[in-house]
């Protein structure tokens, strides 16, 4: 009878820790949660306060030198998003030609990207020293969308491989 015991009391043992281990990983979850929206909510007014930093340099009232390079690289990045944006649509709007058949109707919309890409060379000569750094300073993880170093392998918010 003895080792019956023995083996209720290790089966009791086991299936508490086993609970208690089991609630310590939903009070976790519930808590990395809460985290993530904090998080999330501060990354929000973050923005909401880049943009208002943006727009009081823009209209003069703002002039820390700072802001004033940051500003430059953010009209950098705006001009490639809209690099981008034009190449995208121009890929959007390709339309399949059948092999034999006249490519007549596709070439302008081919050429038109390729015309979109040709002032990127002059972009990054008149912004080089701004340019370089940004695409380099940062990425985005593509788990949690977290803007972090690009030298860095694993994001600090969510532990995703990014390299």
């Amino acid at each position: 009878m003895a080792w019956f015991d023995k083996a209720m009391k290790s089966v009791q043992t086991t299936a508490g820790k086993t609970a208690f281990e089991a609630d310590k990983l939903v009070r976790t979850k519930r808590e990395e949660g809460v985290l993530s929206d904090a998080q999330k909510r501060v990354q929000a007014k973050l923005a909401e306060l880049g943009q208002a930093a943006l727009a009081l340099y823009r209209s003069g009232t703002l002039s820390d030198p700072s802001v004033a390079a940051l500003a430059d690289e953010i009209v950098s990045l705006e001009a490639q998003v809209q690099q981008q944006r034009e190449k995208l649509e121009a890929i959007h709007n390709e339309q399949y030609q059948p092999a034999g058949q006249p490519a007549a109707a596709a070439e302008p919309e081919v050429a038109a990207p390729v015309a979109a890409t040709e002032p990127e060379p002059a972009a990054p000569a008149v912004a080089a020293v701004v340019d370089v750094p940004t695409v380099a300073a940062t990425i985005e993880c593509p788990n949690c969308h977290t803007e972090v170093k690009s030298t860095v392998t694993f994001c600090p918010e969510c532990g995703n491989r990014l390299k």
